[in-house]
């Protein structure tokens, strides 16, 4: 080429693709011994025989001529049919080829007493060059479970032992949580018939004042309530709250103060300890928490991601949400949820320290014998 001349970006494509084309056809000849034609017409012969209806012959009792004469043309394709294929599959495989569409099937040639000939045309996988990859190394990634993650462990099991003591004499205050029942429904416009079906009512829940996991319309209206109190007021939702039916609408909540608690957290000390299992000191509830949380780590397909609330959270790769709950069920360790579901990965909780050891050994024997199946 010239000097002055540009490359035709099109001519230059359409010439490569001719060649990958090239490279991927194969044809090849297929002969298919006489012998082995006449076994598979015997064969289809009889099974004509079985369900033939002429008249002046019994069902089964037609002579093969009378068939070969009546049924010459479907006979001659049944044959081909079963014999083609499976000669394609045999010569193919003979020549190292794996071929990656249906073959075309030219220039057959099907006569009595002769061999069945043809001709095959398809497209294999192309040849691919791997250069490189033996000098590529995979790092192990450093796990370690740090000082600070034991101990949002042992605050959440704190949380998960707390009790809630009962409050006289007094409103609400920050801090304090609100025992009450509940219910709520769009204020106004296209979304109050489509919610009525399915409206937000609550009996007995516990509404934290000032809590950062509490909408913050309930706090301000709540504080200063007291005991048998009911108040009225509009909540506001954002557009991408999880929660569709609440999502960018504005809700009007009827909510009854029936009694207000405050939540007290047992001491980090020996004695608790002991209430978590067969502990005696606090020391060998962090090592065991470290140990569980290392393995948990460790294991292909399993991390965790940011808690909620007072949940321990993690990702289960590789499985369904109905995976992990028969799972779950088959090593009779139902604990934990599912939190959120993708295509071949789970977002689960599992509530206490406890739950998390239960559910990390029967993780354990998933893993071993496989993904169970869903069903």
């Amino acid at each position: 080429m010239s000097p002055t001349e540009t490359t035709d970006p099109a001519k230059t494509k359409t010439d490569q693709r001719a060649s990958n084309q090239k490279d991927i056809k194969r044809e090849i000849s297929v002969e298919i011994p006489a012998a082995e034609v006449s076994r598979e017409t015997e064969l289809q012969i009889q099974r004509y025989q079985k369900s033939a209806r002429i008249p002046g012959f019994r069902t089964g009792h037609v002579p093969p001529s009378i068939i070969r004469q009546r049924f010459g043309d479907g006979l001659k394709n049944d044959v081909i049919e079963a014999l083609v294929p499976k000669y394609f599959r045999r010569e193919a495989e003979k020549q190292g080829l794996i071929p990656v569409s249906q073959p075309r099937v030219t220039d057959l040639h099907m006569h009595d007493g002769e061999s069945l000939r043809f001709k095959a045309s398809f497209e294999v996988l192309p040849e691919v060059q791997v250069e490189g990859y033996k000098e590529l190394r995979a790092d192990k990634p450093e796990i370690a479970v740090t000082d600070e993650e034991v101990e949002q462990a042992l605050t959440r099991e704190r949380e998960q032992h707390a009790t809630y003591t009962t409050v006289e004499g007094r409103p609400l205050a920050e801090g304090d949580f609100a025992q009450a029942s509940m219910d709520g429904k769009p204020k106004d416009g296209k979304d109050v018939e489509a919610a009525s079906a399915n409206p937000v009512h609550m009996d007995d829940v516990l509404i934290e004042i000032g809590g950062k996991n509490t909408v913050a319309e309930f706090s301000q209206n709540l504080t200063g309530a007291s005991a048998g109190e009911e108040r009225t007021f509009d909540v506001s939702y954002p557009e991408d709250i999880s929660d569709k039916r609440l999502a960018g609408k504005t809700f009007v909540y009827t909510v009854k103060v029936n009694g207000i608690k405050q939540k007290s957290l047992p001491e980090l000390n020996d004695d608790f300890a002991k209430e978590l299992g067969e502990f005696s000191s606090l020391d060998q509830v962090r090592k065991q928490i470290r140990e569980n949380t290392f393995s948990f780590l460790e294991k292909k397909g399993i991390s965790f991601v940011p808690s909620q609330g007072n949940f321990f959270m993690m990702e289960v790769k590789g499985f369904t949400g109905q995976q992990v709950n028969t799972a779950m069920a088959t090593h009779k360790v139902m604990i934990g949820r599912i939190w959120q579901e993708w295509p071949q990965m789970v977002r689960v909780t599992v509530g206490t320290y406890e739950e998390m050891g239960k559910f990390n050994a029967a993780l354990d024997l998933v893993m071993k014998e496989g993904p169970p199946k869903a069903g």
